[in-house]
């Protein structure tokens, strides 16, 4: 379900990050500018939240199965999103080592976000 969530939340991430730089000079737009500015500390606030929740319910294996996808998607979204645009700095845009450097921080993330 957490990895299910991670593939969700990156989607979602990644396509409000394609299609959130307009440049109409509307609220809306100042909105969608801020959240893209700000959304790993969003996700993070959000996180902390549904993991509170996750610690007070009783046990619930539906309510269970939902937050483990709401974790997956807001810790996982923003990790991959960091990841691959640090992944694409590094390598300069080179098809080659960007695939490497990709597969290797997924692996190294993964692992990481696992023993958290």
């Amino acid at each position: 379900m957490f990895n299910a969530g991670t593939l969700v939340g990156s989607f979602i991430l990644g396509y409000f990050y394609e299609h959130s730089s307009g440049n109409s000079n509307s609220s809306l737009t100042f909105v969608r500018r801020h959240f893209r500015r700000y959304s790993l500390f969003y996700c993070c606030i959000g996180l902390t939240g549904t993991l509170a929740i996750f610690y007070y319910i009783n046990v619930n294996v539906p309510a269970y199965y939902a937050l483990s996808i709401i974790c997956g998607a807001l810790l996982g979204g923003c990790f991959n999103m960091l990841a691959s645009n640090e992944v694409i700095q590094l390598t300069g845009g080179d098809k080659d080592k960007v695939s490497m450097l990709s597969t290797l921080s997924m692996s190294c993330g993964n692992l990481m976000v696992g023993v958290v």
